[in-house]
């Protein structure tokens, strides 16, 4: 009989994961700020830039980068080959 209140072992583990990742995530999108707000202060303090022209050129560093085609990637090896040949 289950008691009130109480979780199942794989279910504890599987919420114990995930807990897990939304902490890391969190704390690679504080890094990632973090990484965004020191270079603002950089480019502010060391460039002739005003504040509306360095956030321009990040957006459009942005776009330019998301925009980018990605090359599509064909691995020469023919690994199930190679380990089926292994096997025999």
């Amino acid at each position: 009989m289950k008691r009130a209140g109480c979780i199942a072992p794989h279910v504890h583990a599987s919420y114990q994961a995930k807990e897990s990742l939304i902490l890391e995530m969190k704390e690679a999108k504080k890094q990632c700020y973090h990484e965004f707000k020191n270079m603002i202060h950089r480019w502010s303090e060391e460039s002739d830039l005003d504040d509306e022209q360095i956030v321009k050129c990040m957006v459009d560093a942005a776009k330019e980068y998301y925009d980018e085609d990605v090359i599509d990637f064909e691995c020469d090896m023919e690994l199930e080959e190679d380990e089926e040949e292994e096997e025999e």
